[in-house]
């Protein structure tokens, strides 16, 4: 009987032992209570925006008038001419695109979240100002005063704190302020002539970097997992800067006929849309009771996985926001054949012109990138991208020169760019996370030109103007760098040469009250160079890492 017995024993322990082996690598199930997503909100995130802005610029000028009896002329010339510069200008209300990126971090503390951010965007305008014309009669002489100008705002920076209530665990209203600061332009130019010959030419103007303040309000969304997007509306105002111009004349030669100071403004409004990624954890487990369903009851505890080296995978799409700093060199040409009726005087003025000053343009370069990865071998990456960015480059030279001949020269010249467009291709080499590549291809790119020689005291010559305003296309090339710091993130930096070509065109120098063309210059600007040294954030969409190997 007790043989039996172990014999049955022995016989089961054999028939069970290999199922009993076969389930050690199966999932063993344990009760947990179902789990319910909290959203948290504190942390660093970094992100890109893009929007409408409506800049509401104001400009006005108070000229005031030298005494007529320092010419010697008759009480109420030079106050009938100051009275003609005086008055608002339209500066026009500059609207358009705005874009570039944000950093930031929050606090999140019950229901209530606080946090600063810092942003910087390129403004992209429209409208760059207007002229007004007024005909009045002046101690007798009928006199026409033509006055210009102009603002704008190339870059546009904020750096803010927000404080906010959570509607919901992933919605959140906010308001936000702090300091505002951005380039800031503004010109002005005066043309007053009269029916007696005379000519009367001032400018001013002003260039740099400006502070002010902001505020706003907005809302955010966190829609899934570490992503949020946002819409924001913000005020800015940078101050109410001003700046001097004087008013020179062939009829009134030995001091200025009059000096003006002209008062600006620059404020303006945005609405922007914005999407963030939350470094970190996004949503934390939360273990609530209640019931479960058939799927939940328990959780699994799987046989330990050996995980291969992570193999960064390069191929796929991606997405991305950039932003630096631009820095050009447009070299001016001026040829003239001379004054075709033979007057030296004019001749000498048309010579005195020609030679080459250099303009260097410089200002805030971002906007956003497209592009596509090819891994051909385990370390070569080909690829193309595309990117559009605001591209604010500008620069002002306003000079008042003399002339052996012709007398006193005003000389105003501007240069800008406002947007730039790239398609180029890519080819590195991938030392696993880091990618070192060169880049070229097509640039196209908005290029203003405008210029004002002007002679007031020369009795048979006014001014020679010229400007244009035209789309260049041209060529761009330069290497970088690029490292994948987590899943599917990688940082950029990058240099790019541009240069989009030469803009050519004819202008003339007019005579007795701006009637008689007496000699004609052509004005060529030669090479538009621009470098640029930026630093970009990418999203690859699908697999960065292959997946770890289970066994």
């Amino acid at each position: 009987m007790k043989k039996l017995l172990l014999a049955g024993i022995s016989f089961a322990a054999l028939v069970a032992g290999p199922a009993l082996a076969a389930d050690l690598g199966r999932p063993v199930y344990r009760p947990v209570l179902a789990p319910v997503a909290v959203y948290n909100w504190t942390g660093f995130y970094v992100g890109g925006n893009v929007g409408y802005v409506a800049s509401r610029n104001s400009m006005s000028t108070v000229a005031t008038p030298t005494p007529d009896v320092v010419f010697g002329i008759p009480p109420g010339v030079t106050e009938g001419l100051a009275a003609l510069a005086t008055g608002p200008l339209p500066s026009g209300n500059t609207n358009g695109f705005i874009g570039g990126g944000q950093i930031g971090y929050n606090w999140q503390f019950g229901n209530y979240v606080a946090g600063v951010e810092a942003d910087i965007q390129g403004l992209s305008q429209s409208n760059n100002g207007g002229t007004i014309t007024l005909t009045q009669v002046v101690v007798g002489r009928l006199v026409t005063s033509t006055r210009t100008a102009s603002e704008t705002t190339r870059y546009l920076g904020t750096v803010r704190g927000r404080l906010g209530f959570l509607v919901g665990p992933a919605f959140l209203v906010y308001g936000t302020g702090g300091l505002a600061y951005g380039d800031t332009n503004a010109s002005y130019t005066l043309t007053q002539t009269g029916t007696n010959g005379f000519v009367g030419l001032g400018s001013g103007g002003l260039s740099g970097t400006r502070a002010g303040w902001t505020a706003g309000v907005g809302a955010e969304w966190r829609f899934v997992q570490n992503w949020s997007a946002k819409l924001e509306y913000l005020h800015y105002d940078l101050g109410s800067p001003s700046f001097s111009n004087v008013g020179s004349g062939n009829f009134l030669t030995l001091v200025p006929f009059q000096t003006g100071v002209t008062s600006t403004q620059f404020r303006g409004d945005i609405v922007r849309v914005g999407l963030n990624y939350k470094l970190g954890y996004a949503a934390a487990p939360a273990l609530i009771a209640g019931s479960a369903t058939a799927a939940d009851l328990g959780r699994p505890v799987y046989s330990r996985p050996v995980v291969a080296a992570p193999v960064y995978n390069w191929t796929g799409f991606y997405v991305g926001g950039n932003a630096g700093y631009g820095w050009g060199r447009i070299d001016t040409v001026y040829t003239s054949p001379g004054a075709p009726f033979g007057l030296l005087a004019v001749d000498q003025m048309a010579s005195s012109a020609n030679g080459s000053p250099g303009l260097r343009p410089t200002g805030f370069v971002g906007g956003g990138q497209i592009g596509y990865n090819w891994q051909v071998a385990p370390s070569w990456i080909v690829g193309g991208e595309a990117d559009f960015n605001a591209f604010a480059l500008k620069d002002t030279f306003n000079a008042n020169l003399a002339t052996p001949i012709a007398g006193p020269q005003i000389t105003h010249t501007n240069v800008e760019s406002n947007w730039l467009f790239t398609f180029r291709g890519r080819a590195g080499y991938a030392f696993d996370r880091w990618l070192v590549y060169g880049t070229g291809g097509l640039a196209v790119a908005n290029v203003k030109f405008e210029q004002l020689n002007a002679y007031p005291a020369f009795p048979l010559s006014s001014s020679d103007n010229f400007s244009a305003s035209t789309t260049r296309t041209g060529w761009t090339a330069g290497a970088g760098v690029e490292y994948i710091f987590v899943h599917n993130w990688s940082l950029k930096a990058e240099y790019l040469y541009v240069d989009l070509g030469s803009i050519s065109g004819t202008s003339s120098t007019t005579g007795y009250a701006n009637v008689a063309a007496l000699a004609t210059h052509t004005h060529q600007t030669d090479d538009f160079r621009a470098n640029i040294v930026r630093v970009g954030l990418n999203y690859k969409f699908g697999y960065a890492v292959a997946p770890a190997v289970y066994k």
